[in-house]
């Protein structure tokens, strides 16, 4: 709901390098006096200033900072120091600096290297042309960084993976890591379920793999086979013949790593593909028996799908082998890739939902629900009747949390989202068939709405707006029809369900519509208002992830099951041929691009604009999304201009902070190619979900790119989906609320979403699609470079074109826009291992695997973590666990130097079985932060804690972070009476 302040870029800086003996030549700010410090027996060049830009605010231990990129030793490693250094240089600081440049000097030279700080400097700014510049020549050389506590070699490395597969890895970047992919039928998900179990010491590990859509499971075990491959051997069980069923099986998204060169290739009968390597030697995935079919995902051929089963899944037992055999010096590694530290039951239960920081002061501040009016849409921005702008951190509260628990529960329900920052709730899955009880009245149809459950999910929406909380509201997402409904061709829906088929069959479009008049026009007893005209819900969602032209459009091919919507839809099909001028076998065509995209964009902008043309007179006066775009090109975008504002769903994977965006994207590069220009964007769906480990890093990341690119509603999925008062014993993924990992998280991302601490891209570069570009071919972060590249350093929207076959497809041209027209375009750098904001507040370097946000109000540092040092304007930040987020939070309008009081945020792996409580691996480490406050109390479960006084140390106080009493949030404030009085 807040505006969005803009903040200062950090200062730009000029690196100049030390001379170099044996490796890198480290750099430093040019001007700058050059100081020593010892921390921890390891020497350390910086600059004298505390103040860095998050360009420079890696200054990691030269074991990890320098080896990376050398052959060989360098002489002032500490481990070849012969006794520790352990006092601060001050007045002597350059003649001591310019003896170790003397002593470095005299080394003789070897080995090629890649200059670290000048390899990322290089990627600080767009390039001005549409040739990036030259890559340079210089290769990593294998090297052993620590990370830890383990031995991460810079060279290839083939191990089990937690996935049941095998991870192919180059130090903290996978290149190779596959995933389960399965579908049922008409392309319905089938979620696949792995379970990793470590070996003995030395010993390869084991797993178990369970599709229980599919009727599959089966044991996993690995054997090497020679000193650089490694063989998996799945044998599955089908209890029963599934059929028809798309199948599926391993999914590779390949990431064009340095190390190789070339694209892959896939070998001829299903055998496997291969990948020739920069040193030498190729990486060869093989299978046995051959598979059934490998292809590359819409051609792209670092997207490759590995069919186990295809059309049909036979019953029974079925043994299949993947061998991967590894290029020249490349080692295989018993341990599972990434290299996280394993669970241990000493590690701590240090959240649960009744402790933690409030945040609830953030609504508080703007009044009930609906108190500034209605939220409107002014070009592609959002504000509310009064004038104040609009921004919307939330969550979901989905199926029994809606309608199971008891009014006091779901007011400390309310009270806790308030708490953790929440100012948005997505109501979702009220309608689905699985939620019991749902939104529908028992019996053989789905007609009639249920007056108990309404009500009960009409107090939701009292409760929420009472504490600030604004709500979106789904007409439809999982309703599953009956037999009592009377609509034409049950049989056929009642095979799938209605997606595809609403937009052809006139009974589905009016259930619909007489649902929505039920749902949206009832009075809600708990607010004497109906959710049409009520201030509060924000938001409209016609039909949930339902399109025709990427998902559902193949339903009503000739070789489905459905002949009767296919002669609906080819009736349909036949007047657009005769008015658009195209082939109806062309428009037929749905499964690729070209005019049937045209044809099935025209298909759903009939639906929506009928269906919000009949919201409206129902009073609806909140904005209207058509429904969501996840996982599609940019050809799904233009009927979804049908509405008032563009939705957005997706997930993404583990260690995505380590994927280069020159060749793969992120799931947050999906999210910022919906961004239509001239539209408001919403995302009411996005996690990474558990067992990824590093889901930690998700919260942060979306919400700096979401303020970077200035989206407008931006909710994580899910927050509950029990009942409201519920106590579950085990994890569910989409019950976020027990998850430590992502929960600890969420406060530090709402303050700096909703504040716009990170400010908003100084340029905003518009990719104008033609109508070629847009329907004949695809576009997506999969096949667009630009996007990719793009998307975490400047705004990025999408210009669609207007078309003659479309007579609705009139856009708006904004103006103050850099225009590209080239999808396919880079703007990073050959060379580049680094993308940078330009705003100079956001950094990923995705070879080292982390994010580094700086700006006056957050600070943060996340990712591989282990065993460095990072500086940022007010902190100073050092973690030895291996893979961490940690960061610092003004709680009030000033600076963090100058707060009253602070939120400190420190997480890593949050895991078990599965059972709950989740146990937090402590990170372990401490803060340097120059600040007045000097008073920090642990906000952990148990007895409150009392505030301690920290020490101070050169004018910064000092916070050890460790696994004794260790709490994932730390409130730090202002001594009472300021300066040096007692803490409270």
């Amino acid at each position: 709901m807040e505006p969005m302040t803009p903040r200062a870029s950090a200062r730009e800086a000029e690196w100049v390098p030390l001379p170099s003996a044996c490796g890198p030549a480290p750099f430093v700010r040019a001007g700058a006096a050059i100081r020593l410090i010892a921390e921890s027996n390891q020497l350390l060049i910086a600059p004298s200033r505390q103040q860095t830009s998050p360009e420079a605010a890696l200054e990691k231990r030269p074991r990890l900072a320098w080896t990376r990129f050398q052959r060989g030793r360098c002489c002032w490693q500490p481990d070849r120091c012969s006794r520790p250094i352990r006092r601060r240089f001050g007045a002597v600081s350059l003649l001591v600096a310019a003896a170790l440049l003397a002593l470095v000097t005299a080394c003789s030279r070897r080995g090629t290297y890649l200059p670290f700080e000048k390899a990322r400097t290089s990627a600080e700014s767009l390039p001005s042309t549409a040739s990036p510049p030259a890559s340079s020549s210089a290769q990593a050389p294998r090297t052993t960084a620590t990370i830890a506590g383990f031995s991460v070699p810079h060279a290839v490395v083939v191990s089990p993976d937690e996935n049941g597969s095998i991870a192919v890895a180059f130090g903290t970047t996978a290149f190779a890591r596959p995933a389960w992919a399965l579908w049922g039928k008409d392309w319905d998900w089938a979620e696949t379920e792995t379970e990793l179990r470590p070996g003995s010491e030395g010993a390869l590990p084991t797993a178990s793999v369970r599709n229980a859509a599919l009727g599959l499971s089966g044991s996993v075990t690995y054997r090497r086979d020679g000193d650089r491959a490694l063989s998996v051997v799945y044998d599955l069980r089908a209890s029963s013949v599934r059929a028809p069923v798309i199948g599926g099986g391993l999914h590779f998204e390949l990431t064009d790593h340095p190390a190789m060169q070339g694209k892959p290739t896939i070998l001829p009968d299903g055998e496997g593909w291969t990948w020739a390597a920069k040193d030498g030697g190729e990486l060869r995935v093989t299978f046995a028996p051959p598979l059934p079919r490998i292809y590359a995902e819409g051609g792209n051929p670092f997207e490759l799908r590995c069919m186990f089963y295809v059309d049909r899944i036979e019953a029974g037992h079925r043994r299949q082998t993947m061998t991967v055999q590894a290029p020249r010096g490349a080692v295989v590694e018993t341990r599972a890739w990434p290299p996280y530290a394993p669970l241990a039951g000493s590690w701590p239960v240090a959240f649960d939902r009744m402790t933690g920081p409030d945040l609830s002061f953030l609504n508080a501040a703007h009044g009930r629900a609906g108190s500034h009016g209605r939220l409107t849409r002014k070009g592609d921005r959002l504000v509310f009747a009064d004038g104040t702008p609009a921004r919307f951190w939330g969550t979901n509260l989905t199926a029994s949390a809606l309608f199971q628990g008891t009014d006091a529960d779901v007011a400390a329900l309310a009270r806790r989202l308030a708490a953790l920052g929440f100012n948005l709730v997505r109501l979702h899955h009220h309608d689905s068939d699985w939620v019991s009880p749902n939104i529908f009245r028992s019996g053989d149809n789905t007609k009639t709405i249920d007056a108990t459950s309404f009500a009960s999910l009409g107090r939701r929406v009292q409760r929420l707006k009472e504490q600030g909380i604004y709500v979106w509201i789904d007409v439809e997402v999982g309703r599953r029809y009956r037999s009592g409904d009377g609509v034409r061709e049950f049989a056929e829906i009642a095979r799938s369900d209605y997606r595809g088929f609403n937009f052809v069959n006139p009974d589905l479009e009016a259930a619909w519509r007489d649902f929505a008049r039920q749902y949206l026009s009832t009075k809600n007893p708990s607010t004497g208002l109906s959710f049409a005209e009520d201030p509060g819900v924000v938001a409209v969602l016609l039909t949930n992830e339902n399109d025709l032209t990427q998902h559902f459009g193949n339903k009503m091919l000739r070789d489905k099951p459905s002949p009767a919507h296919t002669a609906m839809f080819e009736a349909m099909a036949s007047q657009f041929a005769a008015s658009s001028g195209h082939p109806l076998d062309r428009l037929l065509r749905t499964w690729e691009p070209g005019p049937s995209k045209l044809w099935l964009n025209e298909l759903e902008h009939r639906f929506f604009t009928r269906s919000l043309d009949y919201v409206r007179k129902l009073g609806v006066k909140a904005l209207v999304a058509p429904t969501s775009t996840w996982g599609n090109p940019t050809f799904s975008l233009p009927s979804l201009t049908s509405g008032d504002i563009i939705d957005v769903h997706n997930y993404g994977k583990s260690e995505f902070l380590s994927r280069d965006p020159r060749s793969n994207p992120t799931f947050a590069h999906w999210l910022a190619a919906a961004q239509v220009a001239g539209y408001p964007l919403s995302v009411t769906e996005w996690s990474v979900t558990w067992p990824a480990k590093d889901r930690f890093a998700a919260p942060l990341y979306v919400a700096s790119l979401a303020s970077l690119q200035g989206w407008d509603l931006v909710m994580h999925y899910a927050y509950q989906q029990y009942s409201a008062g519920g106590t579950p014993t085990t994890l569910d993924i989409w019950s976020a609320a027990d998850d430590p990992a992502l929960m600890t998280q969420m406060p530090a991302a709402a303050l700096l979403f909703r504040r716009g601490d990170v400010a908003e891209a100084k340029r905003t570069f518009r990719l104008e699609l033609d109508a070629a570009s847009l329907y004949d071919r695809e576009v997506s972060p999969a096949t667009s470079a630009a996007i990719r590249t793009l998307a975490e350093q400047s705004r990025l929207v999408i210009g669609l074109p207007d078309t003659h076959e479309l007579a609705w497809d009139t856009f708006t041209k904004p103006t103050g826009q850099e225009v590209i027209t080239d999808p396919d375009r880079s703007f990073l750098p050959p060379a580049a291992t680094r993308v940078a904001s330009d705003t100079g507040q956001l950094v990923r370097d995705w070879t080292e695997g982390y994010q580094l946000i700086d700006t006056p109000r957050s600070q943060a540092v996340s990712g591989w973590l282990g065993g460095r040092t990072v500086k940022l304007g007010a902190a100073t930040i050092s973690v030895t666990t291996g893979k961490a987020t940690v960061v610092v939070s003004s709680l009030d309008e000033r600076p963090i130097a100058t707060a009253q009081s602070l939120l400190v945020t420190a997480t890593a792996q949050a895991t078990s079985s599965g059972a709950l409580p989740l146990r937090s691996e402590p990170v372990v480490g401490s803060l340097r932060l120059v600040t007045e406050c000097r008073c920090a109390r642990r906000l952990r479960p148990g007895p409150a804690a009392k505030a301690v006084a920290l020490p101070v140390d050169g004018g910064a106080v000092v916070l050890a972070f460790g696994p004794d009493d260790f709490s994932h949030w730390h409130l730090l404030e202002r001594p009472r009476g300021g300066g040096s009085g007692a803490c409270n």
